[in-house]
């Protein structure tokens, strides 16, 4: 595997990790929680459609 899919996918799967980490802390009212998954998922969303 290229060192550029593996840096690909852990910053695409980084949306869906920050999701579960709300529904385990069960963060659902929180919006520092929804500002951090905002911010840090258009991250790592766009860095794999780059």
């Amino acid at each position: 595997m290229k060192q550029k899919h593996f840096i690909d996918s852990h910053k695409g799967v980084t949306p869906i990790v920050i999701l579960l980490l709300i529904a385990i802390f069960n963060q659902w009212e929180n919006p520092t929680a929804w500002v951090y998954w905002g911010l840090h998922g258009s991250y790592g969303v766009l860095w794999v459609l780059k």
